[in-house]
């Protein structure tokens, strides 16, 4: 993992903190960084399932919390997680990370993962930088 994506997916969560309510953009930037492509199909732009040629519809991760719960399966799938939520507010945890409270329960729920995700980015990254300092 580079340095930039990790600072990409800061700028990402930080974004998401500050939603108000369900935002299509944010859904595609997850998108990018779960392995959506885009492609030109007969002048169109389409979206490509991660892992395939297949066009497909970006979920709504920000809106749905069935979508934002898939998320953290593919994250995670191993994860134990709840979400709770009341008018204009929700908190979200998986496994014994922090919990997170943002505008929605989905995108709680997606701040958590992609939180979960960082985690792992970093960890990762300083283990390959411990190495090539070691290998100096």
């Amino acid at each position: 993992m580079t340095r930039e994506t990790i600072l990409a997916l800061d700028h990402l969560l930080t974004r998401l903190g500050a939603l108000s309510g369900p935002d299509r953009d944010l859904d595609y930037d997850i998108a990018e960084l779960m392995g959506w492509k885009q492609a030109k199909v007969a002048g169109n732009v389409v979206w490509l399932i991660p892992e395939s040629n297949e066009s497909g519809r970006v979920p709504r991760y920000t809106k749905f919390l069935h979508d934002a719960y898939n998320l953290a399966l593919e994250i995670d799938p191993g994860h134990v997680a709840g979400a709770s939520w009341e008018p204009g507010a929700a908190s979200a945890r998986i496994n014994e990370e922090p919990v997170v409270q943002a505008c929605n329960p989905a995108v709680a729920l997606c701040i958590a993962a992609l939180a979960l995700r960082r985690k792992e980015y970093v960890t990762e990254y300083l283990a390959r930088r411990e190495d090539a300092n070691a290998n100096k």
